[in-house]
């Protein structure tokens, strides 16, 4: 079962990426990457392994981004494939 904060930040995020005035879906390759929300510094979640992203502490409570990567979504408590 995935947890709804984690289903909240995907569905935001690709809402977000079309503009502000309207929604729209983003492609799974506009979504690449680390994400994490307003306020939060990426270098606060992330780590650079490599060429590929991981979580600081995907453990930690307070870990709120999400890393996609091909048609994989990681979340700090869940992983999906979209």
């Amino acid at each position: 079962m995935i947890e709804r904060p984690f289903l909240s930040a995907v569905a935001l995020a690709a809402l977000l990426t079309g503009g502000v005035g309207h929604a729209a879906a983003a492609s799974m390759e506009a979504l690449q990457g680390a994400w994490t929300m307003n306020g939060t510094g990426c270098a606060d979640t992330f780590k650079k392994a490599g060429n590929r992203f991981e979580y600081k502490d995907r453990s930690s409570s307070l870990a709120t981004g999400i890393i996609v990567s091909g048609s994989k979504i990681l979340g700090p408590n869940a992983t999906c494939k979209a």
